[in-house]
């Protein structure tokens, strides 16, 4: 029942925050619009705008991933432990099956989230 609750709430926690990144960089891509139209003016072409939005994105998806990696780095070495008293488990395949999940449901929010911003910022002719 614990871990039940504890997965719910993990997921629910993980989609929250993806959704919250998503939505506050698609706001930063409408207020950036004038920028991008401002670089396509002084000759950047669309390749670098992409790969300057990509980075962007990215970063912003990047550094909240790595604090809960570091996170879960500490948590696992303490389950580790405790799991050790009452009898040695194999984490490798759950920490592989569970790192698969996130991975998909971030990145996919984190790719939605670069092609509706380069939507956002394509230049209508």
């Amino acid at each position: 029942m614990v871990t039940f609750i504890g997965l719910y709430l993990g997921i629910i926690f993980l989609m929250s925050s993806a959704a919250i990144l998503a939505l506050k960089e698609l706001s930063e891509s409408t207020d950036n619009k004038e920028r991008f139209r401002m670089l396509r003016k002084i000759g950047a072409d669309e390749k670098m705008l992409h790969q300057a939005l990509f980075r962007q994105i990215g970063i912003f998806f990047l550094f909240p991933l790595i604090i809960a990696i570091i996170h879960s780095i500490f948590g696992i070495l303490f389950c580790n432990r405790l799991l050790s008293v009452f009898g040695n488990e194999e984490l490798l395949p759950s920490i592989i099956m569970t790192a698969t999940f996130i991975v998909a449901i971030y990145g996919g929010y984190f790719l939605l989230t670069y092609f509706c911003s380069k939507n956002i910022i394509r230049e209508k002719i």
